[in-house]
């Protein structure tokens, strides 16, 4: 099994290509934290911080020193009863919290086959691609990665006539992979769709190498992973400065 802090190199890589669609949006290990940034801009978008072998004060000293702008922390810690004795360490420590999200992780192999109806499948035709883009309003994959056997991205979908009824993307980061934005329109769920997908992503990174992998879940999203076999790596607490007033100037 993955340990914790490949699972978070994983996380933090697959978010990396994901925010990098448009724009480089660049992942550096600075001592214990890895920083998440664009490069200098006028416009550029908040950086993020994940964290978790150092303890608050540490994790903040190392901030201080090498993240002088505005941004959001992203701090995992694997003992649940942890939970509000770090919550309140932060915000000694000038934090505010924002969020609370799941890490889950599980080995790719022995995935269950579960069918759906319409069947899940790799997009690897433009015009299904445009069929999710236009579900999600926004796009999901690039067209010169579609049908690619070392594709950097792979997205899989259940799509009937011009009805999407669910997609997912799966990132490869070495042996590793990083599932990307599992979505089942509202009308569609609870059939089955979101399972569907899960499977059928585990079985093709099977397929291809891929050992393990890596996901982000919500308070909704972590009743479903389990059910396909992931297992919980750690709580992530989200957070960002209770002040701007330092940052405003940066």
């Amino acid at each position: 099994m993955i340990d914790l802090d490949d699972a978070i190199e994983t996380a933090v890589r697959g978010f990396s290509f994901v925010r990098s669609r448009k724009r480089p949006y660049r992942a550096n290990i600075i001592g214990d934290i890895w920083v998440l940034r664009d490069d200098p801009r006028s416009d550029r978008r908040k950086t993020e911080v994940f964290a978790h072998s150092a303890p608050p004060e540490e994790t903040v000293r190392q901030i201080r020193s090498s993240v002088p702008e505005w941004h959001f922390l992203c701090y995992v810690h694997t003992d649940p009863g942890e939970f509000s004795a770090i919550r309140n360490q932060f915000k000694t420590l000038g934090y505010r919290a924002l969020a609370t999200e799941w890490l889950f992780a599980r080995e790719t192999n022995g995935s269950p086959k579960i069918s759906s109806d319409p069947p899940v499948r790799r997009i690897v035709e433009i015009a299904d691609a445009e069929l999710v883009k236009k579900a999600n309003g926004r796009t999901e994959i690039e067209n010169k990665y579609l049908g690619m056997d070392d594709a950097p991205q792979r997205l899989y979908a259940a799509i009937a006539g011009e009805t999407v009824y669910g997609w997912v993307s799966s990132i490869p980061v070495g042996k590793n992979s990083w599932v990307s934005n599992l979505y089942v329109p509202k009308e569609q769920r609870r059939q089955g769709f979101g399972r569907a997908l899960m499977s059928y992503l585990l079985r093709d990174d099977y397929a291809y190498g891929i050992e393990n992998s890596v996901l982000l879940a919500s308070k909704d999203g972590a009743q479903l992973y389990p059910h396909v076999g992931y297992l919980p790596m750690g709580t992530l607490q989200i957070f960002c400065p209770a002040s701007r007033l330092p940052y405003l100037f940066t």
